[in-house]
């Protein structure tokens, strides 16, 4: 069978089994044919299935590849074996002579026709010799194979009549094919084996009928029950209306949907218990033409509100509406969000009469009967309240989140369940109020029975009822969407950090070319200093090897850092300094071919920020930039402030334009993503991007992208800058170091390194002991540690680790003080024990630094003993 659809045909999938067959015959693996498909050869060869014409000449090309005419020629003989070619093969040997099973499968009207987009034609020249032309219908291409094993097929059909095989020859022509068929002549042995292969043909067809028949009577069976079923399904649809009716006719209040326009879709049985108007009347009215203009509009915006979830319901209000007699009629209406049968949200619409205080309390009781209804079928948790916080009715759906029957909760505090100090400060506010007010939603953690804590979100309301002031919460265990944030904070996390190591590692080329340069300045100013006799060119070589060795340590923070994962670690900058020292690191990571640009029209630019992740914006917008330019290009970065349309400022404007590919529409929208990217499989993460959104929108920032096909991309980054009244460089200078009189204990297991800081120390005139690991450091301190006034000690060392070092020291002093030494990052898993990160001081580090952390430690002020305890730990102490 084919379909066309605009141009597109599908054929059988059956039709594969030929080239299957093939395949297997050669011993070649059918992946190696069908071009690497995802689909396996089962569904491919699915005869329920089909695939488009394209899909099928597309596969029988490849097979140019492996095979020739020949075989091509003995696959199409070979489609008589096959279902359901044989079928039409008994069936010719027993009503057909050569030429009618030539029509039947080659003719206008045929089987070939039918099953593939060509129009065909026989034509009989001599009684012995047959014409057919093949021509392919419009939009389907030609395939010479797919011809090629048609020509087989020809041949093979007079030997699936029981004669000797036909003499068929094939020329290709613009749209199709010419096949010219040579029909063998009978002989008496022709005719012996003509009547034999009629015996056994007519025994399949046969066979092949009652098969048919068994599977005929199947299908009316099948049919059958299906009907039943129908029917089964049918008569329990009748008996749910009949219930619905049933309810809806009980229920003393009207009850109908429609949407935020007030258009009715749907109204109960119930209508006119409270109106005048039938439910078919009811059904499709626009409630504004009965409404007056005032409470048309307040209805439409609560009900819009709802039905965008901006309000959670029920929302009570009441209106007039016109009555179908003109009466009008004053209505209390709770409106709240509802899914339709079709799962499509509608406002769900309960409304009763505000009738005078004689018939009340009988409304009352039913209506609250019927709410009640409504109530326990939604499926959030509801809890009413009144303002001493006592619950007077709560849901199924509350105990299931917190564990209590409705006995056990009902009467007691709302405050048991949701303590106000799991929430933030409205909540105390909420619970405190002895009026109404306004509605609000919140974010808090309940507390279940078991005493384990539940994430929540939560809607106030408050309404009147019988002169009481009512609260009524609506709650939802938003567990679930908890974790899946977790996970999804954890992945950006996971994302960041690989992007960050990505980086590094293209960097890593660069900066091992610049810590060589480093160590040549250093070995061969060292070497000058050494054989110099002069005393002022010894200094001047000094300082060239501490200028060198300053740099390497830069490098080497910015290395680490850079590498490690973090949160946002804000500090004052100026814009311009940063961008001056990344440059380098950007120019490594550009070829030749790329220039690079950068120009800024303002001074001063500071900003509120993490370097850190800035300088990786940088890095990760010039790697996509420069994948984007192949060929070489130029890569401009300028910097600047503004404004943002509806947002307050100013703004640093932050602009990276390049000259490269650019991306259409489609892309654009999409670029962020994670994931997503356009560079082919193993050669992009597509995280760049996605991280640059991350980071810009962690520092309040926005980032916006204009790209034109063929004619580059420009993001622009908008940054919050903040006002300065001292220069970044007056920060760093604030103060000078100071030294001291105290006694401090340096272990470290380097000589160098542990000489080099009790020389520093003891010119600033402090007591120095020292130790070169960590068992030797415990004796020492456990001999003199009320005299040691500060212990500095290196984080890894042999025999004592600093860490386990500092606890056994904590256990001899708890008040001691502690500075660690390390070289390796901030929150890396060798220093993560060290809570304060002020009490870390990094390795390679100059005199002034240490001598400032040094005073630092020994200045703080040691905190009195305390067992601190959260809001969380309090609550669960006291509920248990």
């Amino acid at each position: 069978m084919t379909v066309k659809n605009e141009q597109t045909y599908y054929v059988n999938s059956a039709h594969l089994n030929w080239i299957v067959d093939l395949c297997r015959d050669k011993t070649i693996h059918m992946d190696l044919v069908t071009n690497g498909s995802s689909e396996p050869i089962e569904k491919l060869t699915d005869p329920n299935r089909f695939m488009t014409w394209k899909e099928l000449t597309d596969i029988t090309s490849s097979l140019t590849k492996f095979f020739d005419d020949v075989d091509m020629r003995e696959t199409g003989r070979r489609t008589w074996l096959q279902v359901p070619m044989k079928s039409q093969a008994s069936i010719g040997r027993v009503l057909f002579n050569a030429r009618d099973q030539y029509l039947s499968i080659y003719g206008t009207a045929g089987y070939c026709a039918r099953q593939f987009p060509m129009t065909t034609h026989v034509e009989q020249i001599t009684p012995n010799k047959l014409l057919i032309n093949l021509t392919m219908k419009e939009g389907a291409k030609n395939s010479y194979p797919f011809f090629t094993m048609l020509a087989g097929q020809m041949e093979g059909l007079t030997q699936a009549l029981g004669l000797r095989p036909a003499s068929v020859t094939m020329k290709t022509v613009d749209r199709g094919a010419i096949f010219t068929i040579n029909l063998p002549s009978q002989g008496i042995m022709s005719i012996f084996r003509r009547m034999k292969s009629w015996w056994m043909a007519s025994r399949q067809v046969t066979g092949e009928f009652a098969n048919l028949r068994q599977d005929h009577e199947e299908l009316l069976r099948a049919h059958d029950d299906a009907l039943r079923a129908k029917e089964d399904a049918y008569q329990a649809i009748r008996e749910n209306e009949s219930s619905y009716r049933m309810i809806g006719k009980g229920i003393r209040a009207a009850i109908w949907t429609m949407t935020p326009g007030l258009r009715v879709n749907y109204a109960s049985p119930s209508i006119p218990v409270v109106l005048d108007y039938a439910p078919a009347e009811f059904h499709n009215l626009e409630l504004s033409d009965l409404l007056s203009p005032t409470d048309a509009d307040m209805l439409k915006r609560r009900a819009t509100a709802i039905f965008h979830g901006h309000e959670i319901g029920p929302v009570a209000i009441e209106v007039t509406l016109r009555q179908k007699s003109g009466e009008m009629l004053l209505l209390e209406c709770q409106l709240l969000r509802h899914e339709s049968s079709r799962g499509r949200p509608v406002i769900l619409c309960v409304a009763r009469k505000i009738i005078n205080e004689h018939t009340g309390n009988v409304q009352t009781k039913e209506d609250t009967e019927n709410y009640g209804i409504i109530a326990d079928s939604a499926m959030d948790g509801i809890i009413t309240f009144d303002t001493s916080n006592t619950i007077s009715y709560i849901n199924p759906v509350v105990s299931e989140i917190f564990g209590y029957t409705r006995t056990e909760l009902t009467g007691r505090s709302i405050r048991e369940i949701m303590p106000e100090a799991l929430g933030d400060a409205r909540l105390r506010d909420l619970y405190r109020t002895n009026g109404e007010f306004p509605a609000s939603r919140l974010t808090l953690k309940g507390l279940r029975k078991d005493k384990s804590l539940v994430p929540l979100e939560v809607a106030f309301t408050s309404h009147r009822y019988e002169d009481n002031h009512l609260r009524t919460c609506i709650i939802r265990d938003v567990s679930d969407s908890t974790q899946v944030e977790q996970e999804r904070q954890s992945l950006e996390s996971q994302l960041q950090a690989a992007q960050k190591v990505d980086s590094v590692g293209q960097l890593s080329g660069g900066i091992a070319h610049d810590f060589n340069n480093l160590l040549v300045a250093i070995l061969g100013y060292a070497d000058l200093a050494m054989k110099s006799g002069d005393g002022e060119s010894t200094i001047r070589y000094l300082k060239e090897i501490r200028k060198a060795g300053k740099r390497g340590t830069d490098m080497t923070q910015k290395l680490l850092t850079f590498s490690r994962r973090q949160i946002i670690e804000p500090r004052l900058i100026e814009a311009n300094e940063l961008i001056h020292g990344v440059h380098d690191m950007l120019t490594r990571l550009l070829p030749g071919n790329i220039e690079l640009i950068f120009t800024s029209e303002a001074n001063n630019l500071h900003l509120l920020a993490d370097p850190t992740q800035l300088e990786q914006v940088l890095i990760n917008l010039a790697v996509n930039a420069r994948d984007a330019m192949p060929s070489g290009g130029t890569l401009r970065m300028t910097l600047g402030h503004g404004e943002l349309d509806g947002r307050p400022g100013p703004y640093l404007v932050l602009t990276m334009t390049d000259s490269g590919e650019g991306m259409d529409p489609q892309v654009q929208k999409r670029i962020f993503e994670p994931f997503y990217t356009t560079k082919p499989e193993g050669s992009g993460t597509g995280l760049g991007l996605a991280v640059v959104f991350g980071i810009v929108n962690q520092h309040e920032g926005y980032i916006s992208v204009d790209s034109t096909l063929g004619k580059g991309t420009c993001f622009s980054i908008y940054l919050p800058l903040t006002e300065s009244t001292e220069t970044t460089g007056a920060i760093e200078s604030a103060a000078l170091p100071q030294g001291g009189h105290e006694t401090i204990l340096v272990v470290e297991d380097t000589e160098q390194v542990r000489d080099l800081a009790m020389l520093i120390l003891s010119d600033a005139g402090y007591q120095v002991l020292e130790a070169s690991n960590g068992a030797e450091a415990l004796e020492i301190f456990e001999a003199k540690k009320q005299a040691i006034d500060l212990v500095l000690m290196d984080v890894v060392m042999p025999k004592l680790s600093g860490r386990e070092s500092a606890e056994s020291m904590r256990s001899l002093l708890p008040d001691a003080r502690i500075l660690f030494m390390s070289g390796y990052a901030i929150d890396s898993a060798q220093t993560q024990f060290i809570s304060n990160h002020q009490h870390l001081i990094a390795k390679p580090f100059v005199t002034d630094d240490l001598l400032r952390q040094v005073r630092q430690r020994l200045d703080e002020r040691i905190p009195e003993k305390t067992n601190p305890t959260t809001a969380e730990i309090h609550v669960l102490k006291n509920a248990g």
